[in-house]
This record gives structure tokens, C-alpha cells and sequence, in this order.
């Protein structure tokens, strides 16, 4: 999982690329932060060549935020990854 992230008045916009996880499969995207986690999108995987960049976004600022987590839309967890 890749995320790029920056800034926004309201919050943090997200780009988010995954590999790994079957065509077809539903996921969401959660921002973490001190407080918690923060649903910030959603999509089903596209199938490999069709691009694989999501969009999202969440109401916390960059400074906060702590990680980011990708789970199926079942709430099976796929993958975290910290802030570097």
C-alpha cells in the first residue's frame, strides 16, 4: 500500500495504491489519528492495468494524523502502514 497525502483546509486528501488484493474486492480506507480512526473512503478493486489510484479524504489535519488502514468492506483487515 502506497499513500500520498497533503494537506487541505478541511482536513487531509488522500491518494491511496494497493497491490495485492483480488479484483472486485471491496475496501475502505481509514485515516488513524491520536483519537482514533476516521473512515475516509471507500472503492472495489479495479482489475490489475485499469489503475489502481483510490481517492479519499478525512477531517484530520496532516499533523495528526498517525497511519492509514485498508480493510475490506467486511471489516477484515488487509493492511496498515504508520506515517514515515
Amino acid at each position: 500500500m502506497t499513500v500520498r497525502y497533503r494537506p487541505q483546509p478541511w482536513g487531509v486528501e488522500l491518494a491511496v495504491q494497493v497491490s495485492g488484493i483480488a479484483p472486485g474486492t471491496r475496501c475502505v480506507v481509514q485515516v488513524i489519528g491520536p483519537g482514533g480512526r476516521e473512515v475516509a473512503g471507500g472503492w472495489v478493486v479495479r482489475p490489475a492495468g485499469a489503475g489502481s489510484w483510490y481517492p479519499a479524504s478525512a477531517p484530520f489535519s496532516v499533523s495528526r494524523v498517525r497511519g492509514f488502514a485498508v480493510s475490506t468492506a467486511t471489516g477484515r483487515a488487509l493492511v496498515s502502514v504508520p506515517v514515515r
